[in-house]
């Protein structure tokens, strides 16, 4: 636990760039963001604006040109892929636009597979993934292949997988972006009722402003740069 108002996850000075044919690209240009313990934080901009990539950094997902990015105290960027990648599985959960699921696995499968990863016994991800999916309304198709649920059902094992270990902070990226308004709406609804349930602070990157006023602040990046606090 962080003390008391401190955050939980602190960005300083980020940046990012690519080098494409020979030419640096500067995604991110200097972005400062804290977050603290349950907070929900809206990312706004448009498309290539770096909320991917800023997201993915935060993340432990991408690693940043300049800056640093600490949780909890402890400097991320110096992390090794091994430890890294324990980080993440221990204290973070992910929702993408495209909800990256193993297509070879059944829905229960996949929001078990953080817990797996984590040598927690089998038998209690079971027990805990079948609770969540049943929460998220998919109690009657968790043996389903992930092939046969439709897009929004498919967010919604997304939003449960991400759920599951009860993360600290949640990072999604345009969780709604690949859905129709409503099922969008419904997906939306069932990723801040239960985070909130959850306690964890959340961090969603989208364009959809009905989305983020929903949230307790954001802010706007342009030109891989902050530019408007809310």
């Amino acid at each position: 636990m962080s003390p008391a108002n401190a955050p939980i996850l602190q960005a300083k000075e980020i940046r990012r760039s690519f080098f494409v044919g020979g030419s640096e690209i500067e995604v991110l240009r200097g972005v400062d963001l804290k977050i603290k313990e349950g907070q929900s934080l809206a990312i706004l901009g448009q498309s290539g604006a770096g909320k991917s990539t800023l997201l993915n950094i935060l993340g432990g997902l991408d690693k940043p040109t300049n800056g640093t990015v600490s949780f909890q105290g402890q400097d991320l960027t110096d992390y090794s892929g091994e430890n890294l990648a324990l980080f993440r599985n221990k204290n973070l959960g992910f929702v993408f636009q495209f909800h990256h699921l193993l297509p070879e696995f059944s829905a229960l499968e996949n929001v078990m597979m953080p817990g797996l990863i984590g040598e927690i016994p089998r038998h209690e991800m079971m027990e805990r993934s079948a609770e969540l999916l049943d929460e998220v309304g998919l109690g009657g198709r968790m043996t389903h292949m992930v092939g046969k649920l439709s897009g929004g059902e498919r967010q919604r094992v997304a939003v449960a997988r991400a759920l599951v270990l009860s993360p600290d902070l949640v990072l999604a990226d345009e969780p709604t972006g690949n859905l129709d308004s409503e099922t969008g709406a419904q997906v939306a609804d069932l990723l801040l009722d239960l985070n909130l349930r959850m306690g964890g602070a959340l961090v969603v990157a989208t364009h959809n402003r009905g989305f983020a006023d929903r949230l307790e602040s954001s802010f706007t990046l342009a030109d891989g740069r902050i530019v408007e606090n809310i």
